[in-house]
């Protein structure tokens, strides 16, 4: 299974500590990404520094309503 490119270009982001740029890619795809990638937008939720998600109540909402499924079955 290949990693959609929206969503790959969000995690570089967020791999090169570039947390704007992965709140700001998903802000502008924010439909598709809620429809078609809501863990991806939970991961860069969580990834971000806290402070990013102050002022940004969509954000911080997402945050905590979001199933997080990227663990195992077996983990949960």
């Amino acid at each position: 299974m290949s990693v959609p490119p929206l969503v790959a270009q969000a995690f570089r982001a967020l791999a090169d500590a570039e947390w704007e740029d992965a709140m700001a890619l998903a802000d502008a795809n924010w439909d598709v990404m809620l429809r078609e990638h809501p863990t991806a937008l939970r991961a860069i939720a969580e990834a971000v520094p806290a402070e990013m998600l102050e002022g940004r109540p969509l954000w911080k909402k997402l945050h905590l309503q979001i199933p997080y499924r990227a663990s195992p079955p077996s983990a949960r």
